[in-house]
């Protein structure tokens, strides 16, 4: 009730000083912050407009939404997997059924001599992986 008042008041002041001049508006601008129904309204206005724009609303849904992973065959990544297990446990390579190309590589704790090409030589058949 106290606002209204003060509101009214406000009004009649503007509006005497302007009475004169039917162009210029009852409340100038920059004059409606002395009405704080008005700048409470226009707060919840621009709260309002800032939590709901539906861009933004649009983009934090994409944003949690988990990211979507490429998809890879079950049967690509299998052979991935075998060939790292088979590369890190070469002792696991004469277990299979099929042959593997054997790489001339340094044991654990030798080194081969510099210079020295790491070459390839077929055990049986090429392993198909």
């Amino acid at each position: 009730a106290g606002a209204a008042v003060f509101r009214t008041i406000y009004i009649w002041c503007f509006a005497v000083l302007s009475l004169a001049r039917i162009d210029v508006q009852l409340i100038p601008h920059g004059g409606e912050t002395f009405d704080t129904g008005f700048c409470t309204f226009t707060s919840v206005l621009l709260m309002h407009e800032r939590q709901r724009h539906p861009v933004l609303l649009a983009f934090f849904d994409l944003l949690s939404k988990p990211a979507l992973r490429p998809r890879v065959s079950h049967v690509a990544r299998n052979r991935w997997r075998l060939a790292l297990l088979l590369l890190r446990n070469p002792s696991l390579r004469q277990y299979r059924r099929r042959g593997w190309v054997d790489l001339d590589l340094p044991e654990e704790g030798e080194e081969k001599e510099h210079g020295e090409d790491l070459g390839a030589s077929v055990v049986e058949e090429p392993m198909r992986i």
